[in-house]
């Protein structure tokens, strides 16, 4: 009885040995993991930036290729552009606003388009009636095209920022 005890109390200690060496082994590969996902994070949140510069000086480029020029004072023409890279769809997104005061009535446009490939995802045009409030008068022209097959014609300048916001997100 008395070896038969001490068989046990010799398997429990080098069971007990070996359940604190997995334990051991399985912290560090916690840690291990935990040091690899952190760097990782790094390198993505490096490289997120490092696209996002590129896209920014992508979009700048195409905004004066364009013929735009940034909000001028003189000019009875206003534009601006935003620029945003979107890892989701691994793509760079610029969107293009203008106001122009030099025709009879005021007319906005704005649309969205991929900075390197070109492509407009959207487009919107309002102008201004003499007559009518502003609330009142719907766009002259929206189109949403999520799809170069897929066309989709939007009633206002909410469903048109709705569509853009999920690209420039």
């Amino acid at each position: 009885m008395k070896l038969a005890v001490a068989a046990l109390l010799a398997i429990a200690l080098v069971l007990a040995w070996l359940l604190n060496a997995e334990v051991a082994t399985n912290n560090q590969q916690r840690s291990q993991i935990a040091e690899l996902t952190s760097k990782l994070g790094d390198k993505t949140a490096r490289e997120n930036l490092e696209f996002q510069q590129k896209c920014a000086q992508q979009a700048e480029k195409i905004f004066h290729q364009l013929g735009y020029k940034l909000n001028e004072p003189r000019s009875a023409i206003s534009a601006s552009y935003e620029s945003h890279y979107n890892t989701k769809l691994n793509k760079c997104f610029m969107t293009v606003s203008t106001v122009n005061m030099s025709t009879p009535r005021l007319t906005t446009s704005k649309f969205l388009l991929d900075a390197y490939e070109q492509r407009g995802y959207a487009e919107y045009m309002w102008m201004a009636d003499k007559v009518k409030k502003f609330w009142e008068v719907p766009p002259v022209d929206c189109r949403l095209t999520p799809t170069s097959t897929d066309e989709r014609v939007c009633k206002s300048e909410e469903e048109y920022k709705a569509f853009v916001a999920t690209y420039m997100e």
